[in-house]
This record gives C-alpha cells, sequence and structure tokens, in this order.
C-alpha cells in the first residue's frame, strides 16, 4: 500500500475505525469537524480472509481450544478475551510482538485488534442467555 502526501490540515485525527473510532470520527464530522480517520491495520477482505468461519471444531488442529504453550507464550493478555480462540487468534494482536506496561498496582487487560474494524470482527457468535436484559447492567 503506498503512501498518501497531503498538506491539508485537520481539526482531529481518529486512529483506528473500530466500534469506537468509528463513533468518535461520526461524532466530530457530525459536529463539523474535518475529520481524518488512519488505520493501522489489514483491510479485511469478507469470504477471503474470514479462514476459519465454517470450520467445526473437529477440523481444527487442537478440537477448537487452540494450543496453550502458544497462547500463554504469545497472547497471555489477548487469549483472556471470550472470542479469542484457534478460530479467531488472526484477529487478535500478538502480545509478545506487540507488548505494553502497565503498573503493578492497575494491572489493565488491552484486548486488541489491527485490522480494519478493529476487535468487531472477533465477536465469536456470543449471545445473552433469555431473559438476560432484565438483568441489571445487562
Amino acid at each position: 500500500m503506498g503512501g498518501v502526501t497531503r498538506t491539508e490540515p485537520y481539526d482531529a485525527i481518529v486512529v483506528g475505525s473500530g466500534i469506537t473510532g468509528g463513533w468518535a470520527a461520526k461524532e466530530l464530522c457530525e459536529k463539523g469537524l474535518k475529520t481524518l480517520v488512519l488505520e493501522r491495520g489489514r483491510h479485511v477482505e469478507h469470504g477471503k480472509d474470514y479462514v476459519t468461519e465454517w470450520l467445526q471444531p473437529w477440523q481444527l488442529p487442537h478440537r477448537g481450544r487452540g494450543e496453550q504453550a502458544l497462547y500463554e507464550r504469545d497472547y497471555p493478555v489477548q487469549s483472556k478475551n471470550y472470542a479469542f480462540g484457534e478460530t479467531t487468534r488472526h484477529f487478535f494482536v500478538n502480545d509478545r510482538e506487540h507488548p505494553y506496561i502497565t503498573p503493578d498496582d492497575q494491572p489493565f487487560r488491552w484486548i486488541r485488534g489491527y485490522q480494519l474494524g478493529g476487535r468487531s470482527r472477533a465477536w465469536a457468535c456470543r449471545t445473552c442467555p433469555t431473559g438476560s436484559s432484565s438483568r441489571p447492567g445487562s
């Protein structure tokens, strides 16, 4: 992908087109700000980049559970996310390659996806149980 050189000024720059970045860009534009959205990750093409979409657990090397040693070494934070697994790992950041630190007394699990749409690409078909909308906080 080639770089684009522009000299025109912007009022706001949003990095990331995931759910939060997309919403922020929408709000800024609606307020009349000239907004530039930059995407850090790759473009995900439907029908091509969802390589595990139709695979059943028995068709996967680890029956959908994944290689635990790999998860502990390369994905110690990402693997804690409910949507992380053998079929979605390619939508999550490798923690070893992209580390971050937090104060010992303020741990934070930063779940990241570097592709167009961010973490929203890894929804993993999660649904809420029937009647969950009546529970506080749901």
